[in-house]
């Protein structure tokens, strides 16, 4: 067994999981070590639950194996049942038992424990979660966020190898969804929990995980830092799925330079199959787009949309690209005006202009 198996909590190794002949999970791997949060970040339908599902063992394999602390407990020819994984998960509705109240909900799974340590153990969980003095409450007097926190709780209460989230924030709004992610993380990392997300949400998976992958049509394009899948996207999916920008068309030139209508770029980060002459696309990120009210160059401002500390607005170039560009909002252009832009490209994302994900 290799070393990097025995440092990890979590080894999925080319899984594939197929309903009758649908294949919906192909050949996907990655690993997680202690105290590790991975996420699974995709679009509805993507197959990132089933993946979840498959490490939850309520999905069996057709191909590959998943390994627990050292112990396989899925392959395509056996699959522990979950109960027998030393697994915590929590889910998108909470599943509260709303006739039990806060302490004895998080109590709900480490029953085997003698009275004192059960009570220790769940007055220290409450204290974990900003909750001391809710224990005896009951579910339907808390907000969501609070029963999040609780359910959270009563999954980390066993001490389990390994904790799966499917979607836990998403019936809240954007702003609670990003302080939980924060917060939960902050709890995990204290208890030295290991952890995977699922969601669809950037934003949290950026505010919580260590590492991420976008998952498309079964496949696991990119399992990276949320800086990597940003400043370097591996495929054009993954680069069109995280972050906002356009693609734009260019040629290569000689010496890593791209001729595009805008203006000729230095490229800093080729693809392998690009030559010289073959047609380029180029990511271009609304940061990449820099307001300068001196600058000679100038772009047409088609939309705005106000997010508080920044205006995002669309603009039109001259031969009629569009682009993105977030501005801080002090500055205060409206539609219809003339915006000066400086063209800063300091993370330059080039693909083939063929390049697909099959």
């Amino acid at each position: 067994m290799s070393s990097k198996k025995i440092m990890s909590i979590l080894t999925v190794d080319q899984i594939s999981v197929a309903y009758d002949e649908n294949q919906v999970v192909n050949q996907v791997s990655f690993s997680l070590k202690k105290g590790e949060i991975g996420c699974l970040l995709g679009p509805s339908g993507c197959g990132k639950t089933t993946i979840l599902r498959a490490i939850a063992g309520f999905e069996s394999l057709k191909q590959g194996s998943i390994t627990l602390c050292d112990a396989i407990v899925s392959d395509a020819k056996f699959t522990m049942p979950p109960e027998k994984r030393n697994i915590g998960m929590v889910f998108q509705d909470f599943a509260l038992f709303p006739h039990l109240n806060i302490a004895d909900n998080i109590a709900f799974g480490i029953r085997h424990l003698s009275k004192k340590d059960k009570k220790e153990r769940v007055n220290q969980l409450l204290k974990l979660i900003n909750l001391g003095d809710y224990g005896t409450r009951y579910p339907h007097e808390l907000s969501g966020g609070q029963q999040q926190r609780i359910a959270l709780a009563r999954g980390l209460a066993p001490k389990p190898d390994l904790i799966l989230m499917d979607e836990p924030f998403s019936s809240m709004d954007t702003e609670l969804r990003e302080e939980l992610a924060r917060e939960v993380r902050i709890i995990l990392k204290h208890e030295n929990i290991t952890a995977i997300l699922v969601t669809h949400d950037q934003n949290e998976a950026f505010a919580m995980a260590d590492n991420i992958g976008v998952v498309n049509n079964g496949k696991l394009l990119q399992w990276d830092e949320g800086y990597e899948l940003y400043h370097e996207p591996k495929s054009l999916i993954v680069a069109d799925f995280i972050g906002q920008g356009v693609f734009i068309d260019g040629v290569m030139l000689e010496d890593h330079q791209i001729k595009t209508t805008l203006a000729i770029f230095e490229g800093h980060h080729i693809p392998k199959e690009v030559s010289v002459g073959s047609k380029v696309k180029v990511l271009v990120r609304p940061d990449d787009i820099i307001h300068d009210d001196c600058s000679p160059r100038k772009a047409k401002i088609l939309s705005r949309v106000f997010r508080g500390a920044n205006n995002l607005y669309t603009l039109e170039m001259e031969d009629g690209t569009q682009l993105l560009s977030l501005v801080h909002s002090h500055h205060n252009h409206e539609v219809g005006e003339e915006l000066g832009i400086v063209m800063e490209f300091e993370h330059m994302v080039v693909f083939a202009d063929n390049q697909s994900d099959k």
